[in-house]
Order: structure tokens, then sequence, then C-alpha cells
């Protein structure tokens, strides 16, 4: 299957992984459209949901990346990286992985 996907900002969403997500008769609108269903994988997706400490929530992340990367679920074919110019008359911009207004209320002008 090919999949491509952006991230939902400011926090990313993965419920379409869950195993309660996968259409079916009975729930055609499910969203996990892998058809994979892994407890593990339920659970930490649960978790990061939960978590509201940011080394926490970080970590379990880095957990639900290892056992995608482990099981092959997601093959990454290439990076796409994202390019943007800023006027020198646009102060205190700062950009950060998950999205380039983060801190949007403090940016000026010269």
């Amino acid at each position: 299957m090919e999949w491509s996907d952006g991230p939902v900002w400011p926090d990313a969403d993965i419920y379409y992984w869950l195993c309660s997500e996968i259409p079916s008769e009975e729930y055609p609108d499910g969203t996990n459209w892998f058809f994979i269903c892994d407890e593990e994988l339920d659970a930490l997706i649960t978790l990061q949901a939960t978590q509201v400490n940011v080394e926490e929530r970080q970590a379990t992340i880095s957990k639900i990346n290892q056992l995608m990367h482990d099981k092959v679920y997601i093959l990454g074919l290439w990076q796409d990286p994202d390019v943007y110019a800023v006027s020198p008359d646009l102060l205190n911009v700062k950009f950060s992985g998950v999205t380039p207004l983060f801190n949007i209320t403090e940016w000026d002008l010269k």
C-alpha cells in the first residue's frame, strides 16, 4: 500500500493506527486502512495521548517509532524537507520540527 501523511499541528495524532479503527461492515468509517492490529502499538498510542509530561511523552513516541521501524509498518521512501524564507524585517521568528508558527505571538516587524 502507498500512503502519504503530513503532521497534524500542533500535535501529531496517530489514532488511525489503532485496532479499533480498522474498517469493517459494522464500522465502515474506520481510519486504519493498513489493517494492522498490534496490541503493543495500541497501548503505546493510547498512553501517549494521555501524557502531559513532555519527556515521558517523547520517550513513548520514540518507542512507537522504534516499534514501527522494527516491524516495518512504515518504510520511508524519501525525506521531504520544509523550506521557509523569512524577510529580515520579521523579527523573533523561530522554527521547530512541529510547526513554523509555534511562536507566532512573539513575531514582530522591524
